[in-house]
């Protein structure tokens, strides 16, 4: 302790020197200068809350799809490869009048496939002759027309038909992405109350909110083309079932 003697004995009556006491005994211990030391609260940094809840909500909104798209084709088999083309192309006039004659304009009928490949024998060996098939996608904005169409389209071509499927969406879907995106706002505040709550706070103002994935399936339900020759009033029956839209939001919270 020489330091803390020498300060004392050359003036322990000056209040200056009684500060440098202080101060040299908190330089001797550490642990004594720590717990000595004021503390102050650090100022947060400039647009920087210290206490906020950040929440994830989703909202979730259904309605029934009005548009139905088809995949349909024509097909035909013949011995050599131009043969099959031509065939094929004449199937596919017959189906595009049909569709047409449905009352689908040309901007919702599109070309999606065209194939050539060869057929072969029962050995696998030889080349026995060549399928050509004409894809198209046709989009029908009045999903009451699509079992009529499929049945117009097989008593036209046939056995020559193909039906690849058929997919199903709303057209507009921007209102229920609106009303989704309420319901994941509302669930958010929700979610940020009962956390408060248990933190023994308060849900303040809203800080911040993004706008996350909007997810929207579109289910595919396959099915055969209907047998050629099948009853004029037996209509495909299409059932558009109902599609769900979801949104996610994230928002933080003042926690007051």
């Amino acid at each position: 302790m020489p330091v803390r003697a020498g300060w004392i004995a050359a003036g322990g009556a000056a209040l200056g020197l009684a500060a440098a006491v202080v101060v040299g005994m908190m330089d001797d211990d550490p642990d004594v200068a720590r717990a000595a030391a004021p503390t102050s609260a650090q100022p947060a940094e400039p647009g920087v809350v210290a206490r906020s809840i950040t929440v994830t909500g989703t909202g979730r909104a259904k309605g029934t799809p009005d548009t139905a798209t088809l995949f349909m084709g024509a097909r035909a088999q013949a011995g050599t490869a131009q043969e099959a083309l031509t065939a094929a192309s004449e199937n596919a006039n017959q189906l595009l009048d049909v569709i047409r004659g449905a009352g689908v304009p040309d901007e919702d009928i599109q070309t999606s496939n065209v194939s050539l490949y060869p057929s072969f024998d029962q050995g696998g060996q030889q080349i026995s002759g060549y399928i050509a098939e004409n894809t198209v996608t046709v989009t029908i904005r009045d999903i009451t027309h699509a079992g009529p169409v499929i049945d117009a389209a097989s008593a036209a071509v046939g056995d020559e038909l193909t039906l690849g499927g058929i997919s199903f969406t709303i057209d507009d879907p921007e209102p229920l992405r609106v009303e989704a995106r309420g319901d994941a706002v509302e669930q958010a505040r929700a979610q940020a109350e009962q956390l408060a709550e248990l933190a023994g706070g308060e849900v303040g103002d809203v800080l911040t909110i993004t706008d996350g994935s909007v997810q929207m399936p579109v289910p595919l339900v396959y099915r055969e083309a209907p047998a050629a020759g099948a009853a004029e009033d037996a209509a495909a029956p299409i059932e558009p079932g109902s599609q769900e839209v979801t949104v996610n939001v994230t928002v933080t919270f003042e926690l007051a």
